[in-house]
């Protein structure tokens, strides 16, 4: 319902009335069909066409359908009666769009509008800068690429030893890639030059994080958290065992891990690049933690547990260790936590379920949990997310929820400020993200 409302503009208390026209965003696209249901009645229901539902379903004559079918149910064309005293301006004001994307659309020459005539009104993709780097797959091969807004172009960056769980890592001057690939080795890209070197093995679902300075990246080996800096072109290890989510601290001296504790629990660590000075932060008693994220500004933990089934995410002050639960969705499934660039918000996917399938919130919450609120919905049971400037959130959709397939073919974008989804990228699928600002 929020994304209903900020989609249309509406403000409280939210009143409509019969024969208000309202755009409807882009949500969850099946339908479990229930007792006496026919594709005439369906079709009336959604308002949209009998023939687009058909094609969509691949349904053949006789065009039988039975109790607990589930069904896409697509959009239809998206279109604006034109009412008295509308003018192009009032009516791309109200669907968050422009008078030119309108005007093109229509091909309208004319300054005038008749009463009763239909417009299209195609989604807008706002402009500015930013660029987003994926992992994909296309024709069964998967590749790194990137999505600059300025340009609004899409090109591959690395075709060559990517897989399914290759997460692009830029470095924040934006001149290069790390990924772990193929038999898990970990691989540095130059977009400069276009060289792809390998540093050798990394452990299987590893992170990897680059220093403030973009000079030093730090990952795990078998045993040992290892430091890469590209200045000298030469690796020093720290002995860690059993080490995960190695992440520099602001200074770029110091480093966040999280290691089993001498009874075999798994603790979070701050050490310093040498190995010295390692000291715990906080005490935990019983479970691991998943996607450790320390702030950018270097004072608050950001974690999920216990797993992936229930997954609650928290936040942690390291000066005092004061734990601040996340707002939870309803179904206890929360992931992809990721931090806003001034430490102040956590943006996240939060699984819920309605009669037919699985769906995913796009949440924002303050870091200690406060002033939640949904900003987007998604077909997938779950979503990468993260932040564009802080005004801008990007997420995945596209899944084929309907064969209860988890893999997204489209990426969407929601500038927080005028709050309505808009697409980006679709017709690939898209496996991992990270934006850049």
């Amino acid at each position: 319902m929020d994304t209903l409302i900020k989609a249309n503009n509406m403000k409280f208390p939210f009143n409509i009335y019969i024969g208000l026209q309202l755009a409807m965003p882009p949500g969850v696209n099946c339908y479990r069909v229930k007792h006496g249901d026919t594709l005439f009645s369906i079709s009336k229901s959604f308002k949209v066409p009998l023939k687009v539902i058909i094609e969509a379903n691949n349904i053949r004559p006789p065009y039988y359908i039975k109790q607990d079918d589930v069904i896409k149910i697509p959009p239809g064309v998206d279109y604006y009666i034109v009412q008295p005293g509308d003018t192009l301006w009032n009516i791309a004001q109200r669907y968050n769009t422009q008078v030119d994307v309108i005007r093109d659309a229509n091909q309208i020459s004319s300054p005038f509008l008749f009463t009763g005539e239909k417009l299209k009104i195609p989604y807008f993709l706002p402009l500015g800068s930013g660029k987003i780097v994926f992992t994909s797959l296309d024709n069964e091969k998967y590749s790194i690429r990137s999505f600059d807004f300025q340009v609004k172009e899409e090109k591959v960056l690395v075709s060559q030893f990517v897989n399914a769980g290759s997460i692009p890592y830029v470095s924040p001057d934006e001149k290069k890639l790390a990924f772990i690939g193929e038999n898990n080795k970990v691989y540095i890209y130059n977009e400069e030059t276009t060289e792809l070197i390998s540093l050798g093995q990394s452990t299987e679902y590893s992170t990897m994080n680059w220093s403030a300075d973009s000079i030093k990246l730090v990952y795990v080996t078998p045993g040992n958290i290892s430091i890469y800096n590209i200045q000298t072109k030469k690796i020093t290890t720290i002995d860690q065992p059993d080490s995960s989510y190695p992440q520099w601290f602001p200074d770029g001296k110091e480093l966040l891990f999280q290691s089993p504790d001498s009874s075999g629990i798994k603790q979070l660590y701050r050490i310093r690049e040498d190995g010295s000075n390692k000291k715990q932060i906080g005490n935990n008693i019983w479970n691991f933690y998943n996607n450790v994220e320390l702030s950018p500004d270097g004072s608050f933990i950001l974690y999920t547990t216990p797993s992936a089934s229930v997954s609650i995410i928290y936040t942690l002050e390291i000066n005092t260790g004061k734990i601040h639960q996340v707002p939870s969705g309803p179904q206890g499934k929360d992931y992809y936590p990721k931090w806003s660039t001034d430490s102040t918000r956590i943006i996240y996917s939060s699984t819920n379920y309605r009669p037919g399938s699985f769906y995913s919130q796009i949440n924002i919450a303050e870091l200690q949990g406060r002033n939640y609120q949904t900003y987007a919905v998604s077909n997938c049971f779950s979503t990468p997310v993260s932040w564009l400037h802080d005004e801008r959130i990007i997420y995945l959709s596209g899944c084929n929820t309907c064969l209860e397939e988890n893999q997204a073919n489209e990426m969407w974008l929601v500038d927080l400020r005028k709050p309505v989804p808009v697409p980006v990228v679709s017709g690939i699928k898209i496996i991992q993200l990270q934006v850049l600002s």
